[in-house]
């Protein structure tokens, strides 16, 4: 399966839709596995909280905590 990136969340502020825990519903993050940046995304293309590898990123990890348009 491939994944389109958009070009913004929706509504578009630092506040996350889901609540995953450990930044208080604030997107942000390093990248690491243990700390993945906010990414947003449909809501069909990911689980709440699912964390991926972002290869076009180099070694970075995005966990799914906002959506976004189609």
């Amino acid at each position: 399966m491939g994944y389109v990136s958009l070009p913004d969340n929706d509504p578009p502020e630092p506040a996350t839709a889901h609540h995953c825990g450990g930044r208080s519903d604030v997107a942000g993050g390093t990248g690491s596995y243990f700390d993945p940046v906010t990414i947003a995304t449909a809501s069909d293309e990911l689980g709440v909280c699912d964390i991926v590898y972002l290869t076009l990123l180099l070694t970075k990890y995005g966990r799914y905590e906002e959506g976004c348009p189609r």
